[in-house]
């Protein structure tokens, strides 16, 4: 009878790979965690002329005597604006409507 040998395993020796990292919290799929929104120039900053362009919105919905295709062509104009200015000169036309 040949002698029995035995083996004795320890399992796999091999180190556990490293934990994934947590997703950083913000805007996924970017480098900057820190800006969670990138239409803002900054976190927690406010661009003024997005804030013009909703003020003007809210008031083209607010108003009863335009009809909603008017409201619809009034918005594309606040759309199509650059500066704080025109969308703040576009919301006292409409309120002026």
């Amino acid at each position: 009878i040949a002698p029995a040998v035995i083996a004795i395993s320890c399992g796999d020796q091999t180190p556990a790979p490293a934990p994934a990292p947590e997703p950083t919290p913000g805007n996924p799929n970017t480098d900057n965690p820190q800006n969670p929104n990138p239409g803002n120039p900054g976190g927690g900053t406010v661009d003024p002329v997005e804030a013009a362009k909703t003020e003007t919105k809210t008031a083209i919905d607010a108003s009863a005597e335009l009809s909603d295709s008017v409201k619809e062509a009034l918005k594309r104009q606040v759309e199509a604006t650059t500066t704080e200015t025109a969308a703040r000169d576009l919301k006292t036309k409409a309120e002026a409507l």
